[in-house]
């Protein structure tokens, strides 16, 4: 594996020769939530696509996101990868191979002896990741995909730049800072009990319930949540921002 991915890394990412489309998804999630984020091979109409192997990259940012651990792989190592229904009978192995602090890369590998035949759009891989509570932004998720010859060596031509993917937060209301999906008391209660510091808020309510704008949590945020569940306001500063 990690053979592998050096010499991925001294090659420059080119365009394939292959008749196939290699692609990472848009995802969606909540913070807080898990999210599965599958790597595919889509072979040209009519085309077939001879899998070996691959070494595929993910880079993405740790305080954001982070990769489940789904187990352990044949050599007993960590697992953070499954596999499409189509590479079963081959070997995944996965590793964290590089972390910064703000940007970490995943590197996924599989091989098997017999080559897979994909004429039709197919998982290569699929990695779980777990969405930070705080997270407040969509995140990318970088992806390169090497594919390996019969003889485990990296094919040639066979280094492919990918579509990348991301993990997309759901958009939220201003003022919802229970999540329930709409402003009412309770919103405005929470931010009291947050004021008076009976409660901390994650980084996510505080962006939520700062509907005056002026960066803070305060009895304000409160306030005008009250009168928008009164219905003497429609929308908050923040909102009108937008």
């Amino acid at each position: 594996l990690h053979t592998a991915y050096r010499r991925q890394r001294q090659m420059c990412i080119r365009d394939s020769a292959y008749a196939a489309e290699y692609s990472a998804a848009a995802v969606s999630a909540d913070a807080g939530q898990t999210v599965t984020v599958p790597v595919m091979v889509t072979p040209d109409a009519g085309e077939t696509e001879q899998v070996n192997g691959y070494v595929m990259t993910l880079t993405y940012d740790p305080t954001q996101a982070k990769p489940v651990l789904e187990g352990t792989d044949l050599t007993g190592g960590d697992c953070y990868a499954t596999v499409g229904s189509s590479f079963a009978d081959g070997i995944l192995v996965s590793d964290v191979v590089s972390t910064s602090a703000n940007e970490e890369t995943l590197v996924v590998s599989w091989a098997s002896a017999q080559p897979v035949s994909v004429t039709e759009a197919t998982d290569l891989a699929m990695v779980e990741f777990a969405v930070d509570a705080d997270a407040s932004a969509n995140i990318p998720v970088t992806v390169a995909v090497t594919q390996l010859s019969n003889d485990g060596t990296i094919a040639e031509d066979g280094t492919f730049t990918v579509a990348s993917g991301s993990i997309d937060l759901a958009d939220f209301i201003y003022g919802d800072t229970n999540f329930n999906g709409v402003i009412d008391a309770g919103d405005a209660s929470l931010i009291a009990q947050n004021v008076l510091e009976y409660i901390d808020f994650t980084e996510t309510q505080i962006v939520v319930g700062d509907v005056n704008g002026n960066g803070t949590i305060d009895m304000g945020d409160a306030s005008l949540i009250a009168q928008h569940v009164l219905g003497y306001i429609t929308s908050f500063p923040v909102e009108q921002a937008q």
